[in-house]
């Protein structure tokens, strides 16, 4: 038979590139997190199963990235303006209120 040239892991190899414990890397293929297929106690990967994986990891922190710094920009206008209501809200009342000839109180 000849070598399909399909490269596979171990868990164990697995946990040793994504720096973590192969338990880690049990209980993602557990929770359907990174598909593998069982022969008898091990575990085999697929190179693109592992690619997918880390790419949606990958994701996922940046996601989370995000959110945070977008929380913390929103948490640091409240913050400044007070009662929630920001800057912005601020600005466009007084420019709604200057089209139609309004006093406004700032």
């Amino acid at each position: 038979m000849e070598p399909t040239g399909l490269k596979t892991y171990t868990a164990d190899e697995v946990a040793k590139i994504c720096q973590c414990h192969t338990q880690t890397i049990r209980k993602y293929i557990k929770d359907g997190q990174l598909r593998a297929v069982k022969f008898g106690r091990a575990y085999v990967i697929k190179e693109s199963d592992l690619d997918d994986f880390m790419h949606r990891i990958e994701n996922m922190q940046l996601q989370a990235s995000l959110q945070r710094e977008s929380e913390k920009k929103c948490h640091y206008i409240n913050e400044k303006t007070g009662f929630g209501i920001t800057a912005l809200h601020y600005k466009a009342v007084n420019e709604f209120a200057e089209v139609l000839g309004l006093k406004t109180e700032n």
